[in-house]
């Protein structure tokens, strides 16, 4: 029997985002297409659930193998992991599809010696279902909620164990599909526009958060084909808070920095009147530039500058060119692992060691392209502080022609000091910090 397209696609991106370290949303996006509707959503709840529940899968793997995770060939252990979470979590699907499918999978990788092997961890799975039992609380969150011990005690001292453990099942959670219109949408006539509204409006929810947003109760082809004609894009709520933390107007000069995909920069560009203002998006790697460019031709946003530059190093831009700047920093991520689950895996202290500099440089650098009275916006998708409250006071310390600004578009999510910690497991959206800072004029 041919393995099921869904379960070789799944087996496929889990081990690039074991081999390359790639990101499970960006592969499965790339799938898309080469998949029926039934086999997409298949694909990508192996994949990601997988993902999810890595740690739990393989403490199974551990109590029915002779070996234990660590010492399998990658290949193998992937179609375990793959097997057991069918076994274990998807009712729908029968036993003998999960078996037989890992089975191959191991066999199409190249590893047909580890046959056995696999149909037989995977019956002894079946035959004798593992139920964990812990004495220690914060090991158990660990292993039954797949997150690395040491993120987990860095979470519990910041926010409690009870905090901590809504965060971690929010984390195991498919996120919503928030979405938003685009610059495109905004061209159509208005009786075509009313159309679309009357249909979005029966199959989603106004966001909560940021305005203009919206949440989809369902994720259907009427949907997915106003996304592909680039009518509407996906889009975290919190997300697109940033962005209107711009606080963009017609005649706006906005620089976008570190903007790929191009997320924000397209959702900023719906304020901007192309015939009075300007937006400038910069990216250093090409392809990502390309992706960028991309998203905004295809969002209507054609106006939108994309420029290869480097922003820890110099940009290319005249001191004070710009009314608004946002630096939308690359940080560890761990706001966004609902809809990024490997993340929780590769978070390490090095990281929080080395990107708070990379971030208070690429800070420094936006810095000197805001004008007198100008706005520089700071956020990261991140939940740690080394990387928000941190770089943000380290900022202000050194850059003395710059005072904090009121984050008006976030309203009651700012604290005392106008500053935004979006936390998942309040608000039910990915994890952000937004700061913003005026240069004194």
């Amino acid at each position: 029997m041919p393995i099921a397209s869904a379960r070789k696609s799944a087996f496929d991106v889990l081990l690039r985002v074991a081999t390359e370290g790639a990101y499970s949303s960006v592969l499965l996006a790339e799938t898309a297409d080469a998949l029926e509707d039934r086999d997409r959503a298949l694909c990508h709840e192996i994949t990601l659930g997988t993902l999810r529940r890595q740690m739990l899968l393989d403490a199974v793997i551990a109590r029915h193998s002779s070996k234990p995770p660590e010492k399998l060939d990658r290949e193998v252990l992937i179609a375990l992991r793959m097997g057991i979470y069918q076994l274990e979590f998807l009712d729908r699907i029968p036993d003998h599809a999960a078996v037989n499918d890992s089975v191959a999978l191991a066999v199409r990788a190249g590893k047909r010696s580890a046959k056995g092997f696999v149909n037989a961890v995977l019956r002894s799975a079946i035959r004798e279902p593992f139920r964990p039992d812990f004495d220690d609380p914060v090991e158990e969150l660990s292993v039954v909620g797949s997150h690395p011990r040491p993120l987990i005690e860095r979470w519990i001292e910041r926010f409690g164990f009870t905090e901590t453990k809504a965060l971690v099942d929010f984390n195991n959670t498919p996120p919503p599909a928030d979405f938003r219109f685009t610059a495109r949408f905004d061209r159509l006539p208005e009786e075509e526009r009313e159309k679309i509204r009357e249909y979005t409006d029966s199959v989603s929810s106004a966001g909560k958060i940021a305005a203009g947003s919206f949440r989809a109760g369902t994720s259907d082809e009427t949907l997915r084909g106003l996304f592909e004609n680039g009518l509407i894009y996906f889009q975290d709520e919190a997300s697109q808070l940033v962005a209107d933390a711009v606080g963009a107007v017609p005649t706006d000069s906005v620089l976008d920095l570190c903007a790929a995909p191009g997320s924000k920069t397209t959702s900023v560009a719906r304020s901007i009147d192309p015939e009075r203002g300007l937006i400038a998006a910069c990216e250093l790697n090409e392809s990502r530039a390309s992706r960028l460019k991309e998203n905004c031709l295809r969002q209507g946003a054609d106006f939108v500058s994309v420029v290869r530059a480097d922003a820890s190093r110099g940009l290319p831009f005249a001191v004070g060119a710009f009314d608004k700047v946002l630096v939308d920093a690359p940080c560890t991520g761990t706001g966004t692992i609902a809809r990024n689950p490997e993340i929780r895996y590769r978070v390490s202290k090095e990281d929080l060691q080395i990107l708070p500099r990379k971030q208070l440089t690429i800070l420094a650098s936006a810095s000197k392209a805001v004008k007198s009275g100008g706005l520089l916006v700071y956020s990261t998708c991140s939940l740690e502080q080394e990387e928000n409250e941190a770089v943000a006071d380290a900022f202000l310390a050194q850059a003395e022609e710059f005072e904090p600004a009121a984050l008006s578009a976030a309203g009651r999510l700012s604290d005392d000091s106008g500053r935004v910690n979006i936390r998942p497991q309040e608000q039910g959206t990915s994890g952000f910090f937004i700061a913003a800072f005026t240069r004194k004029g």
